[in-house]
């Protein structure tokens, strides 16, 4: 992957070898992701804490594996669109509400770029 700006390599929770961000900065990822032509694959919704991340009651997470079978620039925008959109507009559900609060969460994203020739895709690398 491209390297990320510092000011969000810095903002990261991380576990041993993967990052999250919140909200804001998260978006900020998609953003810097999709300017590089990098597709969503996916999205977790993580709650930070030490010594790893804890994974909510319910699972809620953003799939969109099932894109690829787009041609790349479709996928890398409607991915792009709907990660945004998951992002922006999370809530936990009532249940998890009433458990959790108004606790931070943290947004795992899943990132995929192909290198391609004439249209062809050559390579994917994550």
């Amino acid at each position: 992957m491209e390297p990320l700006p510092d000011n969000l390599k810095e903002s990261a929770y991380r576990t041993s070898n993967e990052a999250a961000w919140l909200r804001q900065d998260a978006l900020s990822v998609i953003e810097f992701l999709h300017n590089l032509n990098y597709a969503i694959l996916g999205v977790d919704i993580w709650i930070p804490t030490l010594p790893g991340p804890t994974i909510p009651r319910s699972i809620y997470d953003l799939d969109l594996s099932d894109l690829t079978k787009e041609k790349w620039s479709d996928f890398v925008e409607r991915s792009y669109d709907i990660a945004i959109k998951f992002i922006k507009d999370f809530e936990f559900d009532d249940e998890d509400k009433a458990i959790y609060g108004s606790i931070e969460l943290v947004f795992n994203i899943l990132s995929l770029r192909a290198r391609l020739h004439a249209g062809v895709i050559l390579e994917r690398t994550q």
